[in-house]
């Protein structure tokens, strides 16, 4: 009986219409202007993104900034005080983009959050941040927290716009983890994904205030992903996210799989991905 409550769900899901979790994104066709033809809309194959390449090798970073270092300390330590931080499993490379040979190794398990000098030999990152030094030395402010108990830890968390910055400065590193999913390159023929060569992505500032939304394009240039700030051409969809539905799309791409204890699960755990990113859905290109 409790193996037939755990198939219902999938074969629910099954008995959708084909093109269900795709009905917000058009057809599955476009015109090729390569060749001029028309052809699948969706990419047969490509290249899993590095974004190690751009850091180089990691023993060539320290932590010998003090006014930085010491930001990165007290932003560790405001961090420990969010309730949220119960639920995050990553570790992080922090580069300083314009203070070179400058990062930090963060580990954030169980709740605690561990920094170290520079970036750990033999740490595989779940993300590389990088981040310029005013950046940095803003994120103690960034991670504050907004009310506190009788033990001096956080009761509401972060600000409304606190979270908004700390998703923005996230958004690349969280898209480059988020396209570097093992499922999406278990298969030679990868169309049956359905992913696009061009997305556009907009992060929604809370109601009513005065920050301005975060955009970033997503490209498919020769097999290899290109994450950009900004918005550039005229993408296959855009999505428009606010900072939960971001998180909650990270989450559901990257958490809810390694939590998957069998090929049921892995199939619940892409189709509710699926669902979020097509919630998430605001145009679709004219021609497809």
């Amino acid at each position: 009986m409790n193996r037939l409550s755990r198939l219902l769900p999938v074969l629910a899901i099954a008995a959708l219409p084909a093109a269900g979790c795709q009905a917000l994104t058009g057809h599955a066709s476009e015109f090729d202007y390569l060749n001029g033809r028309m052809g699948s809309r969706y990419l047969h194959s490509f290249l899993k993104p590095d974004p190690m390449a751009a850091v180089g090798d990691p023993s060539t970073y320290t932590g010998r900034d003090p006014q930085v270092y010491r930001a990165m300390q007290a932003a560790a330590a405001a961090a420990r005080n969010l309730d949220a931080i119960t639920n995050v499993d990553e570790d992080l490379f922090i580069v300083i983009q314009d203070d070179r040979g400058v990062g930090y190794t963060v580990a954030i398990h169980n709740g605690d959050v561990e920094l170290r000098e520079g970036l750990r030999e033999g740490v595989r990152p779940s993300l590389v941040v990088p981040l310029l030094r005013k950046e940095a030395l803003g994120l103690p402010g960034l991670l504050a927290a907004h009310g506190v108990d009788s033990t001096g830890r956080a009761i509401t968390g972060l600000s409304a716009d606190g979270l908004f910055e700390i998703v923005r400065l996230l958004m690349v590193p969280g898209l480059e983890a988020l396209y570097s999913r093992p499922e999406l390159y278990a298969k030679t023929d990868r169309r049956s994904l359905h992913l696009d060569d061009l997305v556009q992505f907009v992060l929604l500032p809370p109601p009513g205030s005065r920050l301005h939304p975060a955009h970033v394009t997503v490209a498919n240039v020769d097999g290899q992903w290109l994450f950009l700030q900004g918005w550039h051409g005229d993408p296959d969809v855009r999505l428009q996210l606010t900072s939960m539905q971001a998180l909650g799309l990270y989450r559901a791409a990257l958490y809810a799989p390694r939590k998957a204890d069998s090929a049921i699960d892995q199939e619940l755990a892409w189709r509710h991905f699926q669902e979020l990113w097509n919630r998430a859905v605001v145009y679709t290109r004219s021609d497809l």
